[in-house]
């Protein structure tokens, strides 16, 4: 490729960048490009122009009294790596284009009035995603067996679904995720069961399922999960005993399990 091919295609990504940005300007509230103009308002937008397209950052905030909704043209900007719209009291669904981002790697959407039902198979279009604050809004959903087929890589994304109002079970299909090292599912209404397939997430390191409604045993093949260091399951409905490696000395590990039950040993 030459110089003047690559400067073409630099020069088409930054007008498609600033396309959009000229968009949110009208979308949100006054936004100006770091760099050209000095930043106004309460929202800045800074965006740091190199060969590979672009490394880029969004934190916004809208004024109080001024209610709208996520841009689906966000979605658009395929090498935006952090978006923070964290209490903004925006209001309406998040656009579906926002969970094809594949190189966003945190997504702040806590503190809002946001409706609508999560999509079950989140991660299959966000592969780089490693935080994800959704709580304090008015949202729902589950997590789909799909879920088997996303491109996890490393950690199912720390608070996913954290206080989102996730309902229905955790899915058979979760210990095909033998990548992943930390999850996280707390605050949510999960039922049933940890599910025993669970050993197959043979490198977790941290499990967090507390404050839930998850009922049962503790299962015993969590004894197999070498890597385990910490987990909590407090604040669900678990009956019955204790794993055996939980009671050995030299299964180190952090746990918490919560108070004991007065009819059930925990």
């Amino acid at each position: 490729m030459s110089f003047l091919e690559e400067s073409e295609i630099e020069e088409s990504d930054e007008q498609k960048i600033r396309q959009v940005i000229k968009s949110l300007e009208a979308e949100i509230s006054p936004v100006q490009i770091n760099g050209s103009n000095s930043l106004t308002e309460s929202c800045s937008t800074s965006f740091d122009l190199e060969f590979e397209w672009i490394d880029s950052e969004m934190e916004c905030s809208t004024p109080s009294d001024d209610k709208r909704e996520i841009p689906a043209e966000l979605g658009n900007l395929k090498e935006l790596q952090f978006l923070e719209l964290i209490s903004n009291e925006l209001t309406g669904p998040i656009p579906a284009s926002i969970f094809n981002l594949t190189a966003l790697e945190s997504l702040g959407l806590v503190l809002n009035k946001l409706s609508g039902i999560l999509p079950s198979d989140l991660g299959r279009g966000m592969p780089s995603l490693e935080l994800f604050y959704c709580g304090f809004n008015n949202l729902s959903g589950s997590i789909s067996p799909t879920i088997s087929n996303s491109s996890f890589t490393g950690r199912i994304p720390e608070s996913l679904g954290e206080g989102c109002n996730l309902k229905g079970i955790i899915p058979q299909e979760i210990g095909n995720l033998t990548g992943v090292t930390r999850m996280n599912l707390v605050h949510n209404e999960f039922t049933g069961y940890i599910p025993n397939t669970i050993h197959g997430m043979l490198n977790l390191q941290e499990l967090y399922l507390d404050n839930n409604k998850i009922e049962g045993t503790i299962p015993d093949v969590i004894c197999t999960l070498k890597n385990l260091g910490a987990f909590n399951l407090s604040g669900n409905q678990f009956s019955g005993s204790v794993p055996p490696c939980l009671q050995q000395a030299e299964f180190k590990i952090t746990c918490k399990l919560g108070e004991p039950s007065r009819s059930h040993r925990i």
